[in-house]
């Protein structure tokens, strides 16, 4: 299993430089063991988000009764 670092938007660019020197700079047996691969590619997250907002959509109007199905904007 592959995971990924993620760093945010809102954490400084001297801290996220900062990040990534400390990955480079670690030793292969180090990298290998947490599976670290400094330059394969961002996974494509765009689905995962495409269902977390349309699950947000539903959990908004979760506790309406009956509960609206008919009027969401997507396919079930």
């Amino acid at each position: 299993m592959l995971c990924s670092i993620l760093i945010g938007p809102t954490v400084e660019r001297n801290l996220q430089q900062e990040i990534h020197k400390a990955l480079e700079s670690a030793s292969s047996s180090m990298a290998a063991s947490v599976r670290y691969i400094p330059n394969a590619k961002a996974p494509d997250y765009d689905y995962l988000i495409d269902v977390v907002q349309k699950v947000r959509l539903i959990a908004e109007r979760i506790q309406e009764k009956p509960f609206p199905l008919y009027s969401l904007p997507f396919e079930l």
